[in-house]
Protein backbone atom coordinates (compact mmCIF):
# COMPACT_ATOMS: atom_id res chain seq x y z
CA UNK A 1 0.00 0.00 0.00
CA UNK A 2 1.32 3.40 -0.65
CA UNK A 3 1.49 6.46 1.14
CA UNK A 4 -0.82 9.39 0.58
CA UNK A 5 1.66 11.82 -1.16
CA UNK A 6 1.62 15.74 0.24
CA UNK A 7 5.11 15.31 -1.58
CA UNK A 8 7.40 18.29 -0.06
CA UNK A 9 10.97 18.08 0.99
CA UNK A 10 11.39 18.42 4.82
CA UNK A 11 15.25 18.25 4.93
CA UNK A 12 18.27 18.99 2.10
CA UNK A 13 21.67 16.95 2.82
CA UNK A 14 24.45 18.60 0.25
CA UNK A 15 27.04 16.26 0.37
CA UNK A 16 29.96 18.28 -0.88
CA UNK A 17 33.01 16.86 -3.17
CA UNK A 18 35.75 16.26 -1.58
CA UNK A 19 38.93 18.64 -1.72
CA UNK A 20 42.31 19.20 -0.59
CA UNK A 21 42.72 20.64 2.70
CA UNK A 22 44.22 24.06 2.06
CA UNK A 23 46.79 25.64 3.83
CA UNK A 24 45.98 29.35 3.22
CA UNK A 25 45.07 30.81 5.93
CA UNK A 26 47.22 28.87 8.58
CA UNK A 27 45.01 26.48 10.65
CA UNK A 28 43.64 28.43 13.64
CA UNK A 29 45.98 27.29 17.03
CA UNK A 30 42.54 25.41 18.34
CA UNK A 31 42.63 22.94 15.17
CA UNK A 32 46.08 22.01 15.37
CA UNK A 33 45.64 21.07 18.94
CA UNK A 34 42.05 19.30 17.68
CA UNK A 35 44.60 17.01 15.83
CA UNK A 36 47.44 16.53 18.18
CA UNK A 37 46.98 13.21 18.93
CA UNK A 38 47.42 12.13 15.11
CA UNK A 39 50.94 13.21 14.44
CA UNK A 40 50.32 11.55 10.89
CA UNK A 41 47.99 13.96 9.64
CA UNK A 42 47.87 16.95 12.09
CA UNK A 43 51.25 17.85 9.39
CA UNK A 44 49.20 17.84 6.90
CA UNK A 45 47.05 20.83 8.33
CA UNK A 46 50.12 23.02 7.55
CA UNK A 47 51.02 21.39 4.20
CA UNK A 48 50.36 22.31 0.70
CA UNK A 49 48.64 19.00 -0.54
CA UNK A 50 48.49 18.69 -4.32
CA UNK A 51 47.61 15.18 -5.16
CA UNK A 52 47.70 13.27 -8.31
CA UNK A 53 44.56 11.83 -7.31
CA UNK A 54 42.23 13.30 -4.77
CA UNK A 55 40.25 11.24 -2.37
CA UNK A 56 36.69 10.46 -3.54
CA UNK A 57 33.59 9.26 -1.81
CA UNK A 58 32.52 5.49 -2.97
CA UNK A 59 30.09 4.87 -0.45
CA UNK A 60 28.17 6.10 2.67
CA UNK A 61 24.87 7.20 3.74
CA UNK A 62 24.33 10.39 5.19
CA UNK A 63 23.44 11.43 8.40
CA UNK A 64 19.26 11.62 8.97
CA UNK A 65 17.26 14.52 8.30
CA UNK A 66 16.75 16.49 11.76
CA UNK A 67 13.79 16.72 13.11
CA UNK A 68 14.65 19.53 15.45
CA UNK A 69 15.69 22.34 12.96
CA UNK A 70 12.78 24.96 12.97
CA UNK A 71 11.04 26.06 9.47
CA UNK A 72 13.03 27.46 7.11
CA UNK A 73 16.07 26.97 9.03
CA UNK A 74 19.69 26.28 7.38
CA UNK A 75 22.64 24.96 9.50
CA UNK A 76 25.69 23.54 8.26
CA UNK A 77 28.77 21.15 10.65
CA UNK A 78 31.84 21.59 8.45
CA UNK A 79 33.82 18.42 9.29
CA UNK A 80 37.57 17.66 8.30
CA UNK A 81 38.02 14.27 7.63
CA UNK A 82 41.62 11.83 8.06
CA UNK A 83 41.55 9.23 5.09
CA UNK A 84 43.84 6.56 5.31
CA UNK A 85 45.77 5.04 2.52
CA UNK A 86 43.07 1.99 2.11
CA UNK A 87 40.26 4.83 1.79
CA UNK A 88 38.87 4.22 5.14
CA UNK A 89 37.70 7.20 7.64
CA UNK A 90 40.34 7.26 10.35
CA UNK A 91 38.84 10.03 12.16
CA UNK A 92 36.51 13.06 11.59
CA UNK A 93 36.09 15.99 13.55
CA UNK A 94 34.08 19.22 13.70
CA UNK A 95 35.51 21.92 13.00
CA UNK A 96 32.90 24.11 12.61
CA UNK A 97 28.87 24.05 13.43
CA UNK A 98 26.22 26.17 13.35
CA UNK A 99 24.21 23.67 15.68
CA UNK A 100 26.02 21.48 17.94
CA UNK A 101 22.90 18.97 18.01
CA UNK A 102 24.00 17.69 14.17
CA UNK A 103 27.37 17.25 15.18
CA UNK A 104 27.21 13.58 16.61
CA UNK A 105 25.42 12.37 14.03
CA UNK A 106 27.09 13.89 11.08
CA UNK A 107 30.18 12.84 12.73
CA UNK A 108 28.65 9.05 13.25
CA UNK A 109 27.50 8.73 9.56
CA UNK A 110 31.04 9.86 8.45
CA UNK A 111 33.15 7.56 9.82
CA UNK A 112 30.78 4.79 8.12
CA UNK A 113 32.03 6.33 4.89
CA UNK A 114 34.44 4.57 2.46
CA UNK A 115 36.71 5.98 -0.26
CA UNK A 116 39.14 5.81 -2.78
CA UNK A 117 42.56 6.89 -1.25
CA UNK A 118 44.80 10.02 -2.54
CA UNK A 119 47.44 9.14 -4.36
CA UNK A 120 50.60 10.60 -4.97
CA UNK A 121 53.15 10.24 -7.99
CA UNK A 122 54.36 6.57 -6.07
CA UNK A 123 50.94 5.20 -4.58
CA UNK A 124 48.10 5.77 -1.93
CA UNK A 125 49.08 8.37 0.57
CA UNK A 126 46.86 9.59 3.95
CA UNK A 127 45.13 12.86 3.13
CA UNK A 128 43.02 15.18 5.18
CA UNK A 129 39.78 16.59 3.53
CA UNK A 130 37.25 19.17 4.30
CA UNK A 131 33.22 18.54 4.25
CA UNK A 132 30.68 20.98 4.69
CA UNK A 133 27.35 19.53 5.06
CA UNK A 134 24.24 21.57 5.06
CA UNK A 135 20.92 20.90 6.73
CA UNK A 136 17.55 22.72 6.25
CA UNK A 137 14.39 22.66 8.45
CA UNK A 138 10.68 20.99 7.30
CA UNK A 139 8.68 23.32 5.64
CA UNK A 140 5.01 23.53 7.11
CA UNK A 141 3.11 20.93 5.15
CA UNK A 142 5.55 18.28 5.99
CA UNK A 143 4.48 15.03 5.47
CA UNK A 144 7.29 12.71 4.08
CA UNK A 145 11.62 13.34 4.09
CA UNK A 146 13.52 13.35 1.17
CA UNK A 147 17.13 14.07 1.33
CA UNK A 148 19.09 15.39 -2.04
CA UNK A 149 22.97 14.39 -1.61
CA UNK A 150 25.37 15.85 -4.44
CA UNK A 151 28.52 13.94 -4.27
CA UNK A 152 32.08 14.77 -5.59
CA UNK A 153 32.91 16.23 -9.00
CA UNK A 154 34.76 14.34 -11.24
CA UNK A 155 36.21 14.34 -14.86
CA UNK A 156 34.34 12.29 -17.44
CA UNK A 157 37.10 12.11 -19.80
CA UNK A 158 35.09 10.30 -22.30
CA UNK A 159 32.48 12.63 -22.72
CA UNK A 160 34.94 15.78 -21.94
CA UNK A 161 32.63 16.74 -18.81
CA UNK A 162 32.46 16.88 -15.01
CA UNK A 163 29.92 14.97 -13.91
CA UNK A 164 29.00 14.44 -9.87
CA UNK A 165 26.48 11.86 -8.37
CA UNK A 166 22.67 12.73 -6.87
CA UNK A 167 21.59 10.13 -4.66
CA UNK A 168 18.13 10.38 -2.66
CA UNK A 169 17.57 9.22 0.45
CA UNK A 170 14.78 9.38 2.86
CA UNK A 171 11.59 8.08 4.07
CA UNK A 172 9.83 9.18 0.64
CA UNK A 173 12.23 7.60 -1.86
CA UNK A 174 10.72 3.96 -2.18
CA UNK A 175 7.81 5.87 -4.16
CA UNK A 176 10.34 7.59 -6.42
CA UNK A 177 10.89 5.50 -9.88
CA UNK A 178 13.22 7.44 -11.99
CA UNK A 179 14.92 11.14 -11.28
CA UNK A 180 16.34 13.89 -13.21
CA UNK A 181 17.96 17.20 -13.19
CA UNK A 182 17.73 19.95 -15.08
CA UNK A 183 20.53 22.84 -15.02
CA UNK A 184 19.33 26.16 -15.82
CA UNK A 185 22.50 27.44 -15.57
CA UNK A 186 26.13 26.54 -13.59
CA UNK A 187 28.91 29.61 -12.87
CA UNK A 188 31.96 28.29 -11.88
CA UNK A 189 34.64 31.47 -10.01
CA UNK A 190 36.38 32.79 -13.10
CA UNK A 191 32.66 33.49 -14.69
CA UNK A 192 32.70 31.38 -16.76
CA UNK A 193 29.11 29.27 -17.40
CA UNK A 194 29.45 25.71 -17.12
CA UNK A 195 26.01 24.17 -18.13
CA UNK A 196 25.60 22.39 -21.44
CA UNK A 197 24.34 23.04 -24.94
CA UNK A 198 22.30 20.00 -24.98
CA UNK A 199 21.45 18.76 -21.29
CA UNK A 200 20.24 14.99 -21.01
CA UNK A 201 16.12 15.68 -20.90
CA UNK A 202 15.20 12.21 -20.72
CA UNK A 203 15.37 9.90 -17.42
CA UNK A 204 18.32 8.15 -17.34
CA UNK A 205 18.39 4.21 -18.05
CA UNK A 206 19.59 1.82 -15.92
CA UNK A 207 23.12 0.60 -16.49
CA UNK A 208 23.47 -3.01 -17.31
CA UNK A 209 24.43 -5.09 -14.16
CA UNK A 210 24.38 -8.88 -12.64
CA UNK A 211 23.90 -7.96 -9.10
CA UNK A 212 20.61 -7.40 -7.26
CA UNK A 213 18.99 -4.26 -5.92
CA UNK A 214 16.53 -3.24 -3.84
CA UNK A 215 15.48 -0.01 -5.64
CA UNK A 216 14.37 1.16 -9.01
CA UNK A 217 15.99 4.49 -9.50
CA UNK A 218 18.25 4.20 -11.63
CA UNK A 219 21.79 6.54 -10.74
CA UNK A 220 21.37 10.14 -11.52
CA UNK A 221 23.34 13.00 -11.09
CA UNK A 222 24.88 16.35 -12.58
CA UNK A 223 27.00 16.78 -15.87
CA UNK A 224 28.62 20.10 -16.58
CA UNK A 225 31.70 21.73 -19.45
CA UNK A 226 34.86 21.22 -17.87
CA UNK A 227 35.92 24.20 -15.87
CA UNK A 228 38.23 27.54 -16.96
CA UNK A 229 41.65 27.76 -16.34
CA UNK A 230 42.49 28.95 -12.82
CA UNK A 231 38.52 27.94 -11.38
CA UNK A 232 38.83 25.92 -8.25
CA UNK A 233 34.78 26.23 -7.08
CA UNK A 234 31.42 26.23 -9.02
CA UNK A 235 30.09 29.69 -7.72
CA UNK A 236 26.29 28.95 -8.09
CA UNK A 237 24.25 25.92 -9.74
CA UNK A 238 20.65 26.71 -10.34
CA UNK A 239 18.55 24.23 -11.80
CA UNK A 240 15.06 21.69 -10.91
CA UNK A 241 15.12 18.38 -9.35
CA UNK A 242 12.33 16.40 -11.07
CA UNK A 243 10.96 13.02 -9.63
CA UNK A 244 8.40 10.21 -11.26
CA UNK A 245 6.33 9.26 -8.18
CA UNK A 246 3.25 6.96 -9.44
CA UNK A 247 1.42 6.68 -6.24
CA UNK A 248 0.22 10.03 -6.74
CA UNK A 249 -1.41 9.12 -9.81
CA UNK A 250 -3.05 5.90 -10.67
CA UNK A 251 -2.98 6.64 -14.26
CA UNK A 252 0.83 6.52 -14.30
CA UNK A 253 0.82 2.76 -13.06
CA UNK A 254 0.27 -0.10 -15.70
CA UNK A 255 0.27 -3.58 -14.64
CA UNK A 256 0.57 -6.42 -17.27
CA UNK A 257 -0.23 -10.07 -15.50
CA UNK A 258 -0.25 -13.32 -17.35
CA UNK A 259 2.92 -12.91 -18.92
CA UNK A 260 3.74 -16.48 -20.15
CA UNK A 261 0.88 -15.85 -22.45
CA UNK A 262 1.72 -12.88 -23.81
CA UNK A 263 5.54 -14.06 -25.10
CA UNK A 264 6.64 -12.88 -28.52
CA UNK A 265 3.40 -10.33 -28.39
CA UNK A 266 3.47 -6.39 -28.51
CA UNK A 267 1.59 -5.89 -24.93
CA UNK A 268 -1.87 -4.86 -25.20
CA UNK A 269 -2.52 -1.62 -23.14
CA UNK A 270 -4.66 1.31 -23.54
CA UNK A 271 -2.28 3.08 -21.17
CA UNK A 272 0.43 2.63 -22.92
CA UNK A 273 -1.25 2.97 -26.23
CA UNK A 274 -1.87 6.59 -25.26
CA UNK A 275 1.49 7.05 -23.74
CA UNK A 276 2.79 6.04 -26.97
CA UNK A 277 4.71 3.26 -25.57
CA UNK A 278 5.05 -0.31 -27.22
CA UNK A 279 6.33 -3.34 -24.91
CA UNK A 280 7.14 -6.73 -26.31
CA UNK A 281 7.33 -9.66 -23.55
CA UNK A 282 10.17 -11.89 -25.06
CA UNK A 283 12.20 -15.70 -23.41
CA UNK A 284 15.24 -17.20 -24.38
CA UNK A 285 13.88 -19.13 -27.50
CA UNK A 286 11.72 -16.13 -28.94
CA UNK A 287 14.75 -13.84 -29.06
CA UNK A 288 16.95 -16.46 -30.51
CA UNK A 289 14.03 -16.63 -33.02
CA UNK A 290 13.62 -12.36 -33.43
CA UNK A 291 17.39 -12.48 -34.21
CA UNK A 292 17.82 -15.17 -36.72
CA UNK A 293 14.32 -15.62 -38.36
CA UNK A 294 14.02 -12.83 -40.98
CA UNK A 295 10.19 -13.89 -41.16
CA UNK A 296 9.73 -13.24 -37.41
CA UNK A 297 6.24 -12.35 -36.69
CA UNK A 298 6.83 -11.01 -32.94
CA UNK A 299 8.36 -7.47 -34.00
CA UNK A 300 11.56 -7.49 -31.66
CA UNK A 301 13.65 -7.85 -34.80
CA UNK A 302 13.22 -4.45 -35.21
CA UNK A 303 14.93 -3.87 -31.96
CA UNK A 304 18.07 -6.06 -32.59
CA UNK A 305 19.09 -5.31 -36.24
CA UNK A 306 18.62 -2.74 -38.88
CA UNK A 307 18.48 -5.86 -41.55
CA UNK A 308 15.31 -7.21 -41.91
CA UNK A 309 16.03 -9.91 -44.79
CA UNK A 310 19.39 -11.63 -43.33
CA UNK A 311 19.94 -14.73 -41.21
CA UNK A 312 22.27 -13.68 -38.40
CA UNK A 313 24.10 -15.61 -35.91
CA UNK A 314 23.31 -15.49 -32.57
CA UNK A 315 26.98 -15.04 -30.53
CA UNK A 316 27.67 -12.50 -32.25
CA UNK A 317 24.91 -9.67 -31.73
CA UNK A 318 26.37 -7.81 -28.63
CA UNK A 319 22.74 -8.10 -27.06
CA UNK A 320 23.58 -11.05 -24.68
CA UNK A 321 20.90 -13.30 -26.44
CA UNK A 322 23.34 -16.27 -26.47
CA UNK A 323 23.76 -16.37 -23.01
CA UNK A 324 19.84 -16.07 -22.18
CA UNK A 325 18.65 -19.03 -19.88
CA UNK A 326 15.48 -20.26 -19.15
CA UNK A 327 15.16 -17.51 -16.18
CA UNK A 328 15.98 -14.46 -18.69
CA UNK A 329 13.58 -12.23 -19.62
CA UNK A 330 13.83 -9.61 -22.33
CA UNK A 331 11.97 -6.99 -23.07
CA UNK A 332 12.04 -5.07 -26.69
CA UNK A 333 10.80 -1.30 -25.63
CA UNK A 334 9.80 1.20 -27.71
CA UNK A 335 9.53 4.52 -26.07
CA UNK A 336 10.51 7.59 -28.68
CA UNK A 337 8.98 10.04 -26.37
CA UNK A 338 10.16 9.11 -22.94
CA UNK A 339 7.05 8.16 -20.98
CA UNK A 340 8.12 5.23 -19.30
CA UNK A 341 9.63 5.71 -16.17
CA UNK A 342 10.67 2.63 -15.30
CA UNK A 343 9.62 -1.04 -15.17
CA UNK A 344 9.72 -3.82 -12.05
CA UNK A 345 8.58 -6.92 -11.76
CA UNK A 346 6.51 -7.98 -8.81
CA UNK A 347 4.64 -11.21 -7.72
CA UNK A 348 1.31 -11.44 -8.08
CA UNK A 349 0.42 -9.97 -4.60
CA UNK A 350 2.79 -7.03 -4.87
CA UNK A 351 5.54 -8.24 -3.43
CA UNK A 352 9.13 -7.42 -4.47
CA UNK A 353 11.52 -9.82 -6.48
CA UNK A 354 14.83 -10.64 -5.96
CA UNK A 355 16.20 -10.03 -9.32
CA UNK A 356 19.04 -7.65 -11.05
CA UNK A 357 16.46 -4.88 -11.43
CA UNK A 358 19.07 -2.86 -13.33
CA UNK A 359 19.33 -5.69 -16.19
CA UNK A 360 21.96 -7.00 -17.10
CA UNK A 361 21.92 -6.55 -21.03
CA UNK A 362 20.80 -3.24 -22.65
CA UNK A 363 20.85 -2.94 -25.95
CA UNK A 364 19.95 -0.14 -28.24
CA UNK A 365 20.49 0.68 -32.18
CA UNK A 366 18.43 3.60 -32.20
CA UNK A 367 17.26 6.48 -29.83
CA UNK A 368 13.86 5.40 -27.51
CA UNK A 369 14.17 1.74 -28.90
CA UNK A 370 15.86 -0.80 -26.44
CA UNK A 371 16.35 -4.67 -26.42
CA UNK A 372 16.69 -5.45 -22.23
CA UNK A 373 17.37 -8.06 -20.44
CA UNK A 374 16.58 -9.08 -17.20
CA UNK A 375 17.29 -12.64 -15.07
CA UNK A 376 14.29 -13.76 -12.51
CA UNK A 377 14.66 -15.48 -9.70
CA UNK A 378 12.39 -18.15 -11.05
CA UNK A 379 11.34 -19.73 -14.13
CA UNK A 380 8.57 -17.34 -15.38
CA UNK A 381 5.05 -17.92 -14.54
CA UNK A 382 1.01 -16.78 -13.90
CA UNK A 383 2.57 -15.40 -10.32
CA UNK A 384 4.84 -12.76 -11.96
CA UNK A 385 3.48 -9.53 -13.07
CA UNK A 386 5.14 -6.46 -15.05
CA UNK A 387 4.57 -3.15 -13.59
CA UNK A 388 5.03 0.05 -16.00
CA UNK A 389 5.55 3.40 -14.13
CA UNK A 390 5.07 6.36 -16.64
CA UNK A 391 5.31 9.81 -16.51
CA UNK A 392 2.41 12.03 -16.31
CA UNK A 393 1.80 15.30 -15.59
CA UNK A 394 0.33 13.91 -11.61
CA UNK A 395 3.06 11.75 -11.15
CA UNK A 396 6.31 14.43 -12.18
CA UNK A 397 7.18 16.22 -9.14
CA UNK A 398 9.76 19.62 -9.92
CA UNK A 399 11.77 20.88 -7.50
CA UNK A 400 14.30 24.01 -7.42
CA UNK A 401 17.97 22.91 -7.02
CA UNK A 402 20.57 25.20 -5.99
CA UNK A 403 24.09 24.62 -4.75
CA UNK A 404 26.80 27.09 -4.04
CA UNK A 405 30.96 27.23 -3.38
CA UNK A 406 30.72 23.35 -4.51
CA UNK A 407 35.38 22.86 -4.95
CA UNK A 408 35.53 21.39 -8.31
CA UNK A 409 38.22 19.64 -9.60
CA UNK A 410 40.95 21.12 -11.17
CA UNK A 411 41.17 21.73 -14.97
CA UNK A 412 42.71 19.15 -17.20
Amino acid sequence: MHRTHAWSLVALVVLLPVAAFAAKPPPSPALVAQWADLPDYAHLLNGDLKYRVPPRLVSGEPPDAPDFLATGKTATVQVVVAIDERGAVAAARVARSDDRRLDAATVAAIQTWKFSPAEDAIGPVKALIRLPLQFEGPPRDEQNALAINLGPFAYDDARKEISAPILLTGPAVTDVKAARTRVASAVDDTGAELCLDSPLLNFPLPIASNAKRTSTLPAFGVSLRPPATGATKLRELNGTLEVVIPSLDPEAVVQIDQLPAKLGQTVSSPALAAAGITIIVMDRRGSVRALTDPDDASGARAFLTNVTGKSLTVWKNPAGISRMNDRDIALAIHDPHGRLAGVEFQTMYGSTLAYNRNGWSHYSIAAGKRFSIYRLNAKLSDEIKLMCWLVTPKSLASYPLHVANVPLPAAQ
